[in-house]
C-alpha cells in the first residue's frame, strides 16, 4: 500500500513540474486515478493516500464501487468508458462527471435521470478515425455540440481526445 502512495507522490511532482513550466497552478489540475478492475482495498489506499477522483469505465463497476465507498468523504467518480443506454441509471447517480459522451441520444438519457445538478460531460472525439476506438468524427462535432448544449441536466465542459497510438521505439522491443 505504501507503493501507492509513493506512486501517487511521484505523479504529483511530475504535474507540479509541468505546470511550473507553462505558469499554471497545479491547483487548477485534477489527477484522475483509473480504478477499472482495481480491488476496492486498493481504491481506499490511494483515497489515504490524498486521491480524491477516481474513473471508472464499467457502468456496473461504478455503481458498486460508489455504493460500497460511500462511507469516503470527498470521493468523487468520473465514469470514463463508453456508455450503452441501458447503463445510463447507474452513471446518472453516481458520476459527478462523463467523459466519453458520444451520441445527443444518450446526453438526453443523462439528463433526464439528473434532478440534482447538471452532470458534466466531455464529448468523446476519434481524432484519427480509428476503428478501434469509440468516438465521434471530427466533422460530427460542430452538430452535436450545438445539440448537447440544448439538453437539460447535462453540462457540456469540453472535450476528450486520444491521439493516435505511435510505433513504440525500437528499443522498446529489444
Amino acid at each position: 500500500m505504501a507503493e501507492i502512495a509513493s506512486n501517487l507522490q511521484t505523479v504529483r511532482v511530475k504535474i507540479a513540474a509541468a505546470c511550473q513550466r507553462v505558469r499554471r497552478s497545479p491547483d487548477e489540475v485534477t489527477l484522475l486515478a483509473v480504478s477499472k478492475l482495481q480491488p476496492s482495498a486498493l481504491i481506499v489506499a490511494a483515497y489515504q493516500a490524498g486521491q480524491r477522483d477516481f474513473g471508472e469505465n464499467y457502468a456496473q463497476e461504478l455503481r458498486d464501487k460508489s455504493v460500497e465507498l460511500a462511507h469516503l468523504p470527498g470521493l468523487r467518480w468520473h465514469a470514463i468508458g463508453t456508455l450503452q443506454r441501458n447503463k445510463v441509471k447507474y452513471v446518472a447517480k453516481a458520476a459527478c462527471s462523463f467523459q466519453a459522451l458520444c451520441s445527443l441520444e444518450i446526453a438526453e438519457e443523462l439528463g433526464s435521470r439528473r434532478h440534482e445538478r447538471p452532470l458534466p460531460v466531455l464529448l468523446e472525439v476519434n481524432i484519427a478515425g480509428e476503428a478501434g476506438k469509440s468516438g465521434i468524427a471530427p466533422l460530427e462535432l460542430p452538430k452535436l455540440v450545438e445539440a448537447v448544449r440544448r439538453v437539460p441536466g447535462v453540462d457540456l465542459q469540453g472535450l476528450m481526445c486520444m491521439p493516435p497510438q505511435p510505433e513504440p521505439p525500437a528499443s522498446w522491443t529489444q
